[in-house]
């Protein structure tokens, strides 16, 4: 323990992170009164909120990038859409390390949304992800099937060319929607069988789950934005079906066909993207997403069982 921390006395009306009593996880907590006895009574966040007495040893001050909002933020005038979505995800690692999973969650997710908007399929000033047409995924029942944006016929519809035929397109492999997938190299088509399906459909935008990035760094650092969440989700207990999109959305983005040269912005020094790890580590995450929701059905017909018995 730091001199820091083993110095550290919260201030009533302050917010810091605790080590809950499982020892698993932290969270951030409202400190309600602070005992003579060394004892703090806190209020987490949640949710749910709780009310509890830790240690005073297991109270921590907030990191100084949390802020006093307690939220990532936004950009700074001095970094570009890419270089706050790298800060964000190394600002969650930190948080992800300290076990405050729901406060890493909550950086993820707002990084996989700026990342989204950076490359957007909508037409904005702010996106400037243009290399070639832009592919989606697109949600069509159980399924996530590619496609090219033709034309946006307004803010919520666009005009798309299915990548594969509907019966290629991965099927669904539970109620929850999650696209079952295979392990495949993604190499100018390599590993992926896609037919020209010539299928022309006008898609709702909130039917399209994510942008595909045009340069094989960004769409690393999405399909890594992705699983960290889950696994956050995951940790939390929370969520599950949200991970289990998250899986298959890293699925079929790491399978698609990568540009046949890196980006501009690319750094020359980044090591080389490992697709093959990145779908069996979606492929492993997808597995416990799975098996959370089986352990809660079987809670659930449990107390079924015994409430109706």
């Amino acid at each position: 323990m730091s001199q820091l921390e083993a110095t550290f006395t919260p201030e009533v009306g302050s917010t810091v992170r605790v080590l809950l009593a499982d020892g698993l996880r932290r969270e951030r907590a409202l400190v309600l009164t602070v005992g003579d006895n060394g004892d703090v009574e806190v209020l987490t966040t949640g949710p749910p909120e709780t009310e509890l007495v830790v240690p005073l040893e297991s109270a921590e001050p907030l990191e100084p990038f949390e802020g006093a909002k307690q939220g990532p933020g936004c950009a700074r005038a001095d970094e570009d859409a890419v270089a706050f979505v790298e800060r964000l995800k190394e600002e969650a690692k930190v948080l992800y390390g300290k076990k405050d999973f729901a406060a890493a969650s909550q950086w993820y997710r707002t990084a996989i949304k700026a990342l989204e908007t950076h490359v957007s399929w909508r037409p904005t000033g702010s996106s400037s992800d243009t290399a070639g047409s832009k592919l989606v995924l697109v949600k069509v029942g159980g399924t996530l099937r590619a496609a090219e944006v033709l034309a946006v016929r307004s803010e919520d519809r666009a005009l798309v060319s299915f990548l594969e035929a509907s019966g290629n397109a991965a099927s669904s492999d539970s109620k929850n929607g999650a696209t079952a997938g295979i392990l495949s190299h993604p190499n100018s088509g390599a590993g992926c069988d896609f037919d020209e399906s010539d299928e022309l459909e006008v898609v709702r935008g909130s039917d399209i789950v994510s942008t595909v990035c045009s340069s094989t760094e960004l769409r690393a650092i999405a399909c890594a934005l992705r699983l960290n969440s889950a696994r956050c989700e995951l940790s939390l207990s929370r969520a599950v079906d949200k991970a289990i999109w998250d899986c298959a959305v890293v699925l079929r983005m790491a399978a698609l066909p990568l540009p046949s040269s890196s980006s501009s912005s690319s750094s020359s020094s980044s090591p080389a993207w490992d697709h093959i790890a990145t779908q069996a580590t979606a492929h492993v995450l997808r597995g416990k997403a799975h098996l959370a929701l089986v352990d809660d059905a079987k809670v659930v017909c449990a107390y079924r069982k015994e409430r109706f018995r």
